[in-house]
């Protein structure tokens, strides 16, 4: 301790830090005073602030790739609905193809590719095979677009 007074006494007198007012914290075991007790809440602030950055960041990218999983999500979604449709189409023109007014089957099939073709679809269409006449009841939904004409043609 010696040895340290004799040094700050050799530094010019601007040099010196100014003294500092010490005490012995029991409760810590160390001396403290204010210059150092502030640092310390400083570096414990910045830390905190670190933690908190990180999470928030840990959370975002939590955050995106949720987005991106429920993205992949309706996106294959909207791949199988769209697929389903495109079966419904397929098996539309493929049975009632020369059955259905063009006109008509074109009706259908854009309120399919609008709103998706019914879930009972197969069972659908083999029934206007059998009752032509209720093409519009079991093709389209409940409230058609003002069309009452007959769909099937006499061929």
């Amino acid at each position: 301790m010696r040895e340290f007074a004799e040094e700050f006494r050799k530094l010019p007198e601007g040099n010196r830090p100014p003294p500092r007012f010490q005490w012995w914290d029991t409760a810590e075991s160390r001396w403290r005073d204010h210059e150092t007790d502030a640092k310390i809440e400083r570096d414990r602030v910045v830390q905190e602030r670190d933690r908190i950055v990180q999470e928030r960041d840990r959370v975002v990218q939590e955050n995106d790739r949720i987005a991106q999983e429920r993205d992949q999500a309706v996106q294959e979604r909207n791949r199988l609905a769209q697929e389903r449709t495109s079966m419904a189409i397929d098996l539309l023109r493929a049975h009632l193809g020369s059955e259905l007014a063009t006109a008509h089957r074109n009706r259908i099939e854009a309120v399919w590719h609008r709103d998706g073709p019914p879930t009972d679809v197969v069972d659908r269409i083999l029934q206007v095979r059998s009752t032509p006449d209720a093409w519009q009841s079991l093709l389209l939904p409940d409230k058609p677009d003002n069309d009452t004409g007959s769909a099937v043609t006499n061929t």
